[in-house]
């Protein structure tokens, strides 16, 4: 499963766009308000509470960021075709909004419309005056949208030009690991789920790959031990407990293949 990186936001009371003029000042600490409100909920999974307060923002002014928090409020309610269109109210408003590009490439990914996903993670990527790691988020992210599409070349490309932006990005050092496993390329997947590792030896990730390798291998005494410390490190991690069970599946059909001689 590829990693993708954080929904990107921007900072609660950064969102005024113009000086106000005296008279606005009311409507603007009102709205600053209420957006505060609406991320204090969201912030604590409580969608359908941000979503009023963020749309109440809105009644008093139309701004690209506070669509972006609705946008993101529906995300996380996996309304996904709500969040597109209000991601695209934010660049009705302004075209080089980045937040907006990079979280309606997340909406696409999650719908599974993963040639739209690229697209907007390779508009994210060019804009102009983004941090170096913000474009490696973004470069992250267009490479799982390529992966999904069996472009394992521009995958690649995308994941290693990530890693050019920002060397510690871990994401996509297990990406690469992720994306090697699958082309049977196992020693290239090894070298990044361990640089993976050398930036935090506790990404849960990086051992279930190291897992499957071993697995792969025939190594299933190492095997389990990776997913094991996979589990240590992130115990809900879905693909770590099934990976267990498959490798206790096939130890027991090992061993009863040996009874049989």
């Amino acid at each position: 499963m590829d990693v993708l990186g954080h929904i990107f936001e921007v900072m609660v009371g950064m969102f005024v766009s113009h000086e106000p003029k005296k008279e606005d000042f009311a409507q603007e600490e009102q709205l600053g308000e209420l957006v505060k409100i609406g991320y204090f909920y969201r912030v604590n999974n409580k969608y359908e509470e941000a979503v009023k307060y963020f749309k109440q923002a809105l009644k008093i002014r139309k701004c690209s960021d506070v669509y972006n928090h609705l946008g993101i409020a529906y995300i996380k309610t996996e309304e996904y075709q709500k969040a597109v269109s209000t991601f695209h109210r934010a660049l009705d408003i302004d075209r080089g909004h980045f937040p907006a590009f990079y979280n309606m490439g997340i909406a696409f990914y999650h719908m599974g419309k993963y040639k739209l996903a690229e697209g907007s993670f390779a508009v994210a990527v060019g804009l102009d005056g983004l941090e170096a790691r913000v474009k490696a988020g973004a470069c992250n992210d267009r490479g799982g949208a390529l992966e999904r599409m069996y472009d394992f070349e521009r995958a690649e490309a995308s994941y290693k030009a990530s890693l050019a932006l920002n060397e510690k990005h871990l994401s996509a050092y297990v990406n690469l690991g992720n994306l090697y496993c699958k082309q049977d390329k196992l020693d290239e997947a090894s070298v990044y789920y361990n640089k993976a590792l050398e930036l935090n030896d506790r990404c849960g990730s990086a051992y279930n790959g190291l897992g499957i390798l071993a697995s792969y291998k025939g190594d299933f005494e190492m095997a389990k031990k990776m997913f094991d410390k996979a589990l240590v490190v992130n115990k809900s991690s879905e693909a770590a407990h099934m990976n267990n069970r498959l490798l206790e599946a096939i130890i027991k059909s090992r061993e009863c293949e040996k009874s049989h001689f």
